[in-house]
């Protein structure tokens, strides 16, 4: 298991033991290390105990103590329901959203968003908040106190004063913030493009300032292995604050705090409020007393069970956020930029809506029969040769990341693929399993990251490696849904009008382990209208491809994966066009009568071959004769031969169905092709 079970700090005198029980979460913490806080007032090393129910809430915690009743938290919790119940004879009120209104004399204002904005203690105002239209926290007054934040990539930057002055500023590298600069008596921003005589002005101004104002102070941000600060710095190393925590993040006293210095920064993503106690945690807000989030997990039951539960009970493993870095791996003869006459397929479509500056960056894999830059091994399309190569460069992307991102949180690997692609995703995510040392991925060089497999989107998935498949049975495609290797959730979108068989044959490979092994939990396959790259796309006529890739960003969006709307949008990708059905098998609607050897199998996990006309994914072949207008005859380039118009008015109604909204034009002349 990535966890940890012993520590020992630089310089300290002692070290930390955890136990853990057969969930994974923390039950036990001894420290004895000293010079951050964390031993008692008699100098005794400080224990924690912990107690849950079976869905993972905090019934008991024993935090700040050297023992006995004095430091334990008791905490109920509402019968058949994980909302936190007060002392006995306290009001209690919670919302329809789980969100709590009244509670241990305290109540909260939220808006219908669930963003919390007011927070009052017996009828008194602690503090409101205010957000942008990105959910992001702008600014909070707490009694006299006014602060402004600004942002990037969800990360805060400065602080600002009520009259717009810059206050402080946060430097990162990676995720981490590793220096401050505060300066004092707040500095004015500029305020858009100077002419050359106007910076000069500005510049001769700043200076001035600060020359009567004090220099800006500048401090280094020393963190633990999870990336809470613990130790401040000035210019000269002397510390201008320390801290320690509780397992689960709450700030012990520290005599070391001293020089009025202030660090208000706690885990990545957290923000204490000194007013309420509580850490802003970007969506939501974390109280660290009792380890779990104040309201509910916004993606409701598909974050868990518990939707009020913080890192699953285990605080010294994961942090909310957690990183997340994406794996692209592009099909057979798909690039970017697309080939003279093709589009893009899905695959890339998906890399540029994945949004970086939430999640984390993006590798890009082009596909075999093609190159650029980060792959001259073009390989043979007809055999597959150059799947090695691809597999391979996926693993420089991740030695690179590893030894240059300076991160500690747990990284959350999602890998997307579209055919020999989709092949490769399913390899390289088990050999990368296979990789792990205890939940670690360690790297050349000896520097190590906590690993989590997080998503895998596949459409289509077609190895068709060596002649007559032959080199298939070296490699493994599972995908498994529980033990070593479990991705924690699988979406598999297949093409149910593929129908090359025989020699040159498309033989599909199921992510499910038999023909009757059902769908639901972390796993998902589904059938769709259209053939292979229907699918995945790259057909430069029609856009029916647009529907798997509007389902795969809604089973994205589902495990928390940000997506950039904008990009699909103004991409035209929300909306299919021109829905053409292609058949390049020579099969049309009949593939018993082909002249292409007849249908292609579709393989399962335990061996099982199913031809496709007979395959059940979802729905089948001949359920999507109801959705398509056949042309009298095929159409349209050889390379991509049209053999109807799918009737995107009834289809979307089944869609919907699925959850995916997508809009649709009526082509003006639906019963032919041009």
């Amino acid at each position: 298991m990535c966890r940890a079970t012993c520590c020992t700090s630089a310089g300290a005198a002692g070290a930390s033991d955890y136990a853990y029980d057969a969930q994974d979460r923390l039950i036990a913490a001894a420290s004895g290390v000293q010079g951050v806080a964390t031993l008692d007032a008699a100098g005794t090393v400080r224990t924690s105990h912990y107690f849950y129910d079976g869905a993972g809430n905090r019934m008991l915690a024993q935090e700040d103590a050297a023992g006995g009743e004095g430091g334990t938290l008791r905490v109920n919790y509402a019968d058949g329901g994980n909302r936190a119940q007060p002392a006995q004879g306290a009001a209690v009120q919670y919302d329809a959203a789980g969100q709590p209104l009244m509670t241990d004399g305290r109540e909260y204002g939220w808006d219908a968003h669930g963003r919390l904005l007011s927070v009052r203690q017996n009828g008194t105002l602690l503090a409101s908040y205010r957000y942008n239209h990105r959910g992001e926290r702008i600014a909070k007054t707490a009694g006299k106190l006014q602060r402004h934040f600004l942002y990037r990539d969800r990360r805060i930057v400065a602080e600002l004063d009520d009259q717009g002055r810059l206050l402080r500023q946060y430097l990162y590298l990676g995720d981490t913030p590793v220096e401050v600069i505060d300066t004092a008596g707040g500095e004015d921003l500029a305020d858009g493009e100077r002419s050359g005589i106007g910076q000069v002005m500005a510049d001769i101004g700043t200076a001035l300032g600060h020359l009567f104002r004090g220099a800006e102070r500048l401090a280094y941000v020393h963190h633990n292995h999870l990336g809470a600060p613990e130790v401040v710095t000035d210019e000269a190393g002397k510390p201008v604050w320390q801290a320690g925590y509780t397992p689960f993040g709450k700030l012990l006293p520290a005599a070391g705090r001293t020089g009025g210095f202030e660090m208000n920064l706690r885990l990545p993503g957290q923000y204490e409020d000194g007013e309420t106690g509580l850490y802003y945690n970007d969506h939501r807000y974390y109280d660290p007393r009792q380890g779990r989030y104040l309201s509910p997990d916004p993606l409701g039951l598909r974050a868990g069970i518990n939707t009020y539960a913080y890192v699953d009970g285990n605080p010294l493993k994961y942090v909310d956020p957690s990183g997340l870095i994406l794996f692209a791996f592009d099909g057979t003869g798909n690039s970017y930029p697309a080939a003279k006459g093709d589009s893009i397929s899905n695959v890339r479509k998906f890399y540029e809506a994945y949004d970086v500056g939430n999640n984390g960056p993006a590798f890009y894999i082009t596909g075999i029969g093609t190159t650029n830059k980060d792959m001259p091994y073009k390989g043979n399309m007809a055999n597959g040769d150059g799947f090695d190569q691809r597999v391979e460069l996926g693993f420089s992307f991740l030695e690179k990341f590893v030894d240059t991102d300076g991160g500690t949180t747990t990284l959350d690997i999602d890998v997307i693929g579209f055919s020999r692609g989709a092949a490769e995703a399913r390899v390289w995510m088990n050999l990368l399993a296979g990789r792990l040392q205890d939940g670690k991925y360690v790297s050349a060089t000896g520097k190590s990251r906590c690993i989590s497999l997080r998503f895998e989107g596949l459409w289509d998935t077609v190895p068709h490696l060596g002649y007559l498949n032959g080199n298939e049975s070296k490699y493994n495609f599972a995908v498994p849904a529980a033990g070593p290797g479990q991705v924690k959730f699988a979406a598999h979108a297949v093409a149910l009008n593929e129908h090359r068989g025989g020699l040159a044959n498309f033989n599909g490979r199921s992510i499910l382990h038999t023909p009757t092994s059902p769908n639901g939990g972390n796993r998902i396959e589904m059938g769709f209208i259209g053939s292979h790259a229907d699918i995945g796309g790259g057909y430069g006529t029609g856009d029916l491809s647009d529907v798997t890739l509007m389902w795969m960003i809604k089973q994205a969006k589902d495990q928390g994966i940000k997506m950039l709307d904008s990009v699909v949008n103004d991409n035209g990708w929300s909306t299919v066009t021109n829905p053409i059905l292609h058949d390049k098998s020579g099969n049309k609607n009949d593939p018993g009568n082909a002249p292409n050897f007849g249908d292609r199998d579709f393989i399962y996990g335990d061996g099982t071959k199913v031809k496709q006309t007979r395959a059940v994914i979802g729905n089948d072949t001949a359920w999507t004769k109801g959705f398509v207008n056949y042309y009298p005859v095929w159409c349209g380039p050889s390379g991509a031969p049209a053999v109807g118009l799918v009737d995107m008015k009834k289809y979307s109604e089944w869609l919907k169905s699925q959850g995916v909204n997508i809009g649709y034009v009526i082509p003006s002349n639906p019963q032919s092709c041009n």
